[in-house]
């Protein structure tokens, strides 16, 4: 087997992920309006595209799994947290789907999945703004089996920190905030365009899907995600 018909396709993934890449966090929305959303070649680079964001995600968390103590070079680990992000973000953006559907949309699935696969070009830069906070965030889903624990926890863990610290933690959290509120506005957009509905409409449709997705996530994806943690500690 000639290796250029194994390394061209390859060099040509990385390379179309990076233009996509730097496409969305330039342009936003706009980067994608011309694409058929619909298309099986398009929705199929969608879901790659989040998967190389989700192994980006893990990526950066290395650091303070490692010092969370968890075995994070392990095989099961590292897939049981990779399909974690990956369920996370698909069952989002079906559920944001859903809602805008319910209120009357006229959007495809596969055209809605495929746009938010490539709008999370946003959350690697949200995953690295946000480090400073991250060890606070992962000692509370550690120690805790559902969402308000871990939010006591999390208030615990500040209390603790110094005045330094506090404002380090703070202004990471704004930063990543603001980063997560400009993907979801760019979804809100496009979403809105695919299901071709009324601008307060589908604001009321998304914001309920939004609660409705926060609550799937806090309800069973974070349990499951401390409990990954947790086996996988060795401490």
């Amino acid at each position: 087997m000639d290796i250029n018909s194994i390394t061209k396709p390859l060099f040509g993934e990385a390379k179309d992920v990076v233009i996509t890449w730097f496409s969305v966090l330039s342009q936003g929305p706009k980067a994608i309006e011309k694409l058929d959303l619909g298309a099986s070649s398009t929705v199929l680079f969608a879901l790659r595209f989040l998967l190389y964001v989700a192994l980006i995600d893990f990526a950066v968390a290395i650091p303070f799994l490692v010092s969370s103590g968890v075995k994070y070079d392990d095989e099961v680990f590292i897939a049981a947290s990779l399909a974690t992000n990956y369920i996370e973000s698909l069952s989002v953006a079906l559920i944001l789907y859903g809602a805008l559907k319910l209120f009357g949309g006229k959007g495809r699935v596969e055209e809605c999945v495929a746009a938010f696969c490539l709008l999370s070009a946003y959350l690697p830069l949200a995953a690295i703004l946000r480090l400073p906070t991250v060890p606070i965030q992962v000692r509370a889903i550690d120690t805790s089996a559902n969402f308000p624990e871990a939010i006591r926890q999390s208030a615990v863990s500040l209390l603790q920190l110094s005045h330094w610290d506090l404002a380090v933690f703070l202004l990471s959290d704004l930063l990543a905030t603001a980063v997560f509120v400009l993907f979801f506005i760019n979804v809100f957009r496009c979403f809105r365009r695919l299901h071709a509905l009324p601008k307060l409409k589908a604001l009321l449709a998304f914001a309920l899907g939004l609660l409705c997705a926060f609550g799937f996530v806090m309800a069973f994806l974070m349990p499951f995600e401390g409990a990954i943690d947790r086996a996988f500690g060795s401490k």
